[in-house]
């Protein structure tokens, strides 16, 4: 018996499901090569939700339990192929090749013919051929947590040196929700694959995907809109600064050569000072989404200087260096500023996330932003 109720939620996740499909498909994209990927990984997603969109629409009259374990075995073996394509795509982007994505959609094909044959020619058989499919799919889900948390760590690395802070794993986190939330509904779908299906069950199935991949285009559009400092490190490959090697001095060499050395290195240096103290007097040190060789660039030296001159000079690196400025800014906004929202302060000295700010400012000064205000803030 078919139930109202089944067939009125399908419909609506169907008409959902569409939406969202429209909706990613018309998002702008930048025409730059670096994007080029990420809508690589649109695709798939829209690719994911018309598939969802047609099953529902298919499956809102079935009452055969078995064909509708069999589809939603099926649909959801498909569905971690593409969220793990799009979260992979998000953060490495030349590791998703289109060959890969094809083999792998075939062999999901061909279980899925077996499945469908078992079913009507072999009826006794299908809960062991049924099996098969739940013990791919577990693998699947394994081969997919290796790879995505192996590239992952490589990104959050090279975001880590370009961007030399302390929020690198920040800019990433909208990637590492879209693949925790995939693993953790590929549980939920384990338990469920092993539960008899009914009519209530596969409803609450449809509403729980409809949910969640509304949620999914909704981290979408935010990453791109906030996602363009991944995609220009993560787009090409990471190129490693050169190290400046010294010519090495033979035993002829005068010691006036490396007097004239070391009193070049005293000017490039004082120059370097020149430029940071203009820099610091200017506020750069607000300006977040940085990388060290761009700064670098501005200040006229190589990667390798800049990062050489804090440690010989200043005896610190330049991230703990930018840190204590900005922390030391925050400070001097507190002090002088009567009404202060400390709630926004975090932006206003350039860190990107709130709850890093707390924790720094905590321990650079032994108060919370907002203790230290009442404390030392202007008195009205």
């Amino acid at each position: 018996m078919i139930c109202p109720h089944q067939i009125l939620i399908s419909y609506v996740s169907t008409a959902i499901l569409v939406t969202l499909a429209v909706v990613l498909a018309g998002l702008p994209t930048p025409h730059s090569r670096r994007w080029l990927r990420w809508s690589i990984s649109r695709w798939f997603m829209v690719s994911t939700f018309t598939a969802l969109a047609l099953v529902s629409y298919l499956m809102a009259g079935c009452t055969d339990n078995m064909w509708q374990k069999t589809v939603v075995i099926w649909d959801t073996s498909f569905q971690a192929l593409l969220l793990a394509a799009t979260a992979t795509t998000l953060v490495a982007p030349l590791e998703v090749t289109m060959r890969r994505i094809i083999i792998q959609m075939l062999i999901i094909m061909v279980l899925a013919a077996q499945l469908i044959t078992v079913q009507y020619c072999f009826p006794s058989l299908y809960y062991y051929s049924y099996a098969l499919y739940v013990c791919f799919f577990i693998f699947q889900v394994r081969y997919y947590m290796g790879r995505f948390r192996r590239f992952y760590k490589q990104t959050e690395r090279a975001l880590y040196v370009h961007y030399d802070d302390d929020e690198s794993s920040l800019r990433l986190r909208p990637v590492r929700y879209i693949f925790n939330s995939a693993v953790a509904i590929g549980g939920i779908m384990l338990i469920i694959f092993v539960l008899p299906m009914s009519s209530w069950l596969y409803t609450a199935l449809v509403v729980l995907y409809t949910v969640y991949y509304t949620w999914i285009c909704v981290t979408m559009i935010g990453y791109r809109i906030k996602g363009d400092y991944i995609i220009k490190i993560v787009g090409e490959p990471v190129k490693v600064a050169e190290t400046e090697v010294a010519t090495p001095l033979n035993s002829g060499a005068a010691v006036s050569d490396i007097e004239e050395t070391d009193n070049s290195i005293a000017s490039h240096y004082d120059k370097l000072e020149e430029a940071l103290h203009k820099w610091v007097e200017q506020r750069g040190f607000i300006e977040s989404d940085v990388t060290t060789e761009q700064l670098a660039e501005r200040m006229g030296v190589s990667r390798n200087e800049f990062i050489t001159y804090f440690q010989q000079v200043h005896n610190t690196t330049f991230r703990s260096w930018r840190m204590r400025l900005r922390l030391e800014e925050a400070e001097r906004l507190i002090r002088s500023t009567p009404g202060l929202q400390v709630s926004c302060l975090y932006e206003l000295v350039g860190f990107n996330d709130r709850s890093n700010f707390h924790t720094k400012f905590t321990e650079f000064t032994g108060l919370t932003p907002r203790a230290y205000q009442q404390q030392n803030g202007p008195q009205d």
